[in-house]
């Protein structure tokens, strides 16, 4: 969905322990003739390569009426074509791991492979644009793929939560946190309309190969304008900026309640979530936001103290976490804690004992207190964002995943630099994402139980304003 940061509870022996932030993250980035950005980095540490073929499309270049028809596509583009198909042309290369993913923010087709055959991976990535029309029998069976999977939401708890979740943030533009679609927008594709997508959105001008791991950038790039030199040029797609989803999420505070069974019995999760600063909009609060999570991560911290001793019915300390979801376009900040149920009727209570410590309490004094955080929380804050950041970067997959994440949330550069973003964050900047996104904000609260314990309190809850989340209804395209 997109990067998640979240509060990390470290002892102060474990802070002190925590690594350098490094030097800042370096790659060699070429736009070929037809438009094509090849972004190559070198990690001779291992014996493998990462290849993404990478698109900025997906949720965010559709509409409610073609929700679901990229996710059409990438099943197209993998699978169609018999002998001739990817899926046929992966079989015989016989990479380590390949996929493809529509996301609310990208489509992205990856592979890794053992680094000898880098040459090979770059060729097949490259027959994906090529493709020049699909039949109605390989259409059909795409779209009963995603036809199956939007079906299979309606009886996970996960997906109909998040749905739940997306229709009350989202309300604006929900489709676009949506790549699954509904079945009427995923019914409606057709081989002559999905042809038009790929042609419209799968250009180089929008779309970047991206080649991390054991292997020599000249190489790369030599192969690479081979093997795409068919692909006929094509600017982006993208000629002026989509128009934000509206910074007010909720249009009224908003309860709800579902069963879970992956939920324990005596235990109710709960969730305080609000939308939050978009990279494309406000890149600035989206890192103090990142910021942020790490300041709250510290139990012997002002935060964590608090909330432990306002709520004895936390079920351990280490189930209380802060998080913040970084998106080009549709960022989130949530709490989450679980909560003891004990006998029946507590809960209401204690929920409400959750939110109005967490916003009423800690976030207004936050707000309003310059000594809330300290200097030195603040430099222990800053040591562990950028830490977990170097460790993602020490693997070529995690260093796949931050490139990936950067051309398609961000911009190719936003991350090449970070230690001194980080570093240029004040107190100010965070105390801006709290008054701007949380205290000017509307929250959505939800809980998951246990389906026995979603029996016994259900009456209490509805009768304390709770609203019991239902299939039928859970969806944006439901009811519209």
């Amino acid at each position: 969905m997109g990067r998640i940061v979240a509060a990390l509870f470290l002892g102060a022996a474990l802070l002190a322990l925590l690594p350098e932030a490094g030097a800042a993250e370096t790659w060699t980035r070429t736009r070929l003739g037809n438009g094509l950005d090849v972004i190559v980095a070198e990690d001779h540490a291992t014996p493998f390569a990462r290849i993404d073929l990478v698109f900025r499309a997906g949720g965010l270049s559709q509409q409610a009426a073609t929700a679901g028809h990229f996710h059409v596509l990438e099943h197209l583009l993998l699978e169609a074509g018999g002998p001739s198909s990817i899926a046929a042309g992966v079989g015989a290369l016989v990479p380590l791991s390949w996929n493809g993913e529509t996301s609310p923010e990208s489509l992205i087709f990856r592979m890794k492979v053992h680094a000898a055959d880098t040459a090979a991976g770059i060729g097949l990535w490259a027959r994906i644009p090529m493709k020049e029309g699909f039949t109605q029998a390989d259409v059909a069976a795409a779209k009963s793929v995603v036809a199956a999977e939007a079906g299979d939401q309606l009886a996970d708890p996960a997906k109909l939560y998040e749905a739940a979740m997306t229709k009350q943030l989202f309300p604006k533009y929900p489709w676009r946190r949506d790549p699954t679609g509904s079945p009427a927008s995923v019914a409606a594709a057709d081989a002559e309309s999905l042809l038009r997508l790929k042609n419209a959105w799968l250009v180089p001008g929008n779309a970047t190969l991206v080649v991390v791991g054991d292997v020599d950038a000249a190489a790369v790039l030599a192969t690479a304008k081979t093997a795409f030199a068919s692909w006929p040029a094509a600017a982006s797609p993208w000629k002026t900026p989509l128009p934000p989803q509206p910074k007010l999420g909720a249009g009224r505070p908003t309860w709800f309640f579902l069963p879970d069974p992956s939920v324990p019995e005596g235990l109710a999760l709960a969730e305080i979530r609000y939308r939050g600063p978009d990279l494309a909009t406000d890149a600035t609060s989206s890192l103090a936001a990142d910021l942020w999570t790490y300041l709250l991560g510290v139990p012997e911290g002002r935060f964590g103290k608090a909330m432990a001793k306002a709520l004895p019915f936390l079920h351990a300390p280490d189930t209380l976490r802060v998080t913040h979801v970084s998106q080009r376009d549709g960022a989130l900040l949530s709490i989450y804690a679980a909560l003891d149920i004990e006998k029946p009727g507590l809960l209401l209570s204690r929920v409400r004992a959750f939110k109005e410590t967490f916003r009423g309490n800690e976030i207004l004094a936050m707000r309003t207190d310059p000594g809330y955080f300290s200097a030195a929380e603040l430099d222990a804050a800053r040591a562990c964002l950028l830490a977990d950041r170097k460790a993602a970067l020490e693997s070529v997959d995690g260093r796949a995943a931050e490139i990936d994440f950067a051309l398609t949330s961000a911009d190719a550069d936003w991350y090449l630099d970070l230690d001194t973003k980080v570093a240029a964050l004040g107190l100010k900047d965070v105390v801006a994402v709290v008054d701007n996104w949380i205290l000017r904000n509307l929250e959505v609260v939800a809980l998951r139980l246990n389906p026995a314990d979603y029996d016994r309190e259900s009456r209490f809850l509805v009768d304390g304003g709770f609203d019991a989340l239902k299939p039928l209804s859970a969806f944006w395209w439901q009811g519209r």
